[in-house]
């Protein structure tokens, strides 16, 4: 299967290669989807750099495959880790994900439709079941005794989307949760938040969301999974739970919507923690480099 998958098309893809001439091939989504890509390159003796951005799993096949390949760049300490146990931490470094800081900042509006005198809990993503929206949802049927006036906004789309409609009636949530289905430009969504929330149940490679929150401007609450921790500094830039705990997603969120200073102190250090650790630029500089150095280094 795996010959058939990867080494056939390979060569065609190898044909390509041949006249291109290429000095490097870079697999911008790494070892097991560019597959074809890097076994085309072993053919030909074209250096290969990987840039790993999830955590799948790497069985036998692609870990000899993964032998011939110069550099492995992870989005984070996480996906680095795979990467080690697969065999490759020799050649892998982290270069986080960055973010464009003059496309999201603080001074972006928040959605008008969506400002009301409640605080308002937002989660943006896919709609999938390890995301861990359903543990949100829970949390805030937790919190509204307390706060009467609390609303929740989920923007994006998915196959876990009728399931949470469900428990929002069942919860008692239906004329409180407000599914904005896919939103092209969820900026304006996340600078409404009173807090953002991402309640994972399973570990992220990154947390694209949970950065944005952070350049916004906005307080934000992670899961103590995948590369979160690597992104939210607790207590500092934001606030971490426990993965799939609703009581302590529901008190950590209590916390914060009765503390305006902790708020806005979380969401000051949120934006100095984008800036100083999450530049977009300063990670692009860095893969320049290290494309620079796979070019002129020898072979793995």
């Amino acid at each position: 299967r795996f010959a058939s998958q990867v080494t056939e098309p390979g060569t065609q893809l190898a044909e390509a290669l041949r006249s291109a001439a290429p000095g490097l091939v870079y697999a911008n989504n790494g070892l097991v989807i560019g597959a074809r890509a890097v076994a085309a390159a072993g053919t030909l003796w074209v250096p290969v750099l990987c840039h790993e951005r999830g955590l799948q799993s790497v069985h036998s096949p692609y870990r000899r495959l993964g032998r011939t390949v110069r550099r492995f760049v992870c989005i984070s300490h996480a996906v680095r880790a795979h990467v080690t146990r697969a065999g490759f931490g020799p050649r892998s470094e982290v270069v986080h994900n960055g973010i464009d800081l003059a496309a999201f900042h603080p001074g972006i509006a928040p959605d008008p439709e969506l400002q009301g005198t409640g605080p308002l809990l937002v989660s943006t993503g896919r709609l999938t079941r390890w995301k861990g929206v359903h543990v949100l949802l829970d949390a805030a049927a937790r919190l509204l005794p307390r706060h009467p006036d609390l609303r929740v906004a989920i923007a994006g789309t998915g196959e876990e989307e009728p399931a949470l409609r469900r428990q929002a009636v069942s919860l008692g949530l239906a004329d409180r949760v407000l599914f904005l289905g896919f939103v092209e430009d969820p900026r304006h969504v996340v600078r409404a938040a009173t807090v953002l929330v991402h309640a994972a149940v399973g570990p992220e490679p990154f947390g694209r969301t949970v950065l944005e929150g952070l350049a916004l401007g906005v307080p934000v609450v992670g899961t103590r999974l995948g590369a979160v921790p690597e992104i939210l500094v607790d207590g500092e830039s934001g606030v971490m739970t426990s993965a799939g705990d609703a009581d302590a997603l529901a008190r950590t969120l209590g916390s914060l919507l009765e503390d305006d200073d902790l708020r806005s102190r979380l969401a000051r250090q949120g934006r100095a923690r984008a800036e100083s650790a999450f530049d977009q630029r300063t990670g692009s500089a860095r893969i320049a480099a290290i494309i620079q150095d796979a070019l002129s280094g020898g072979a793995p």
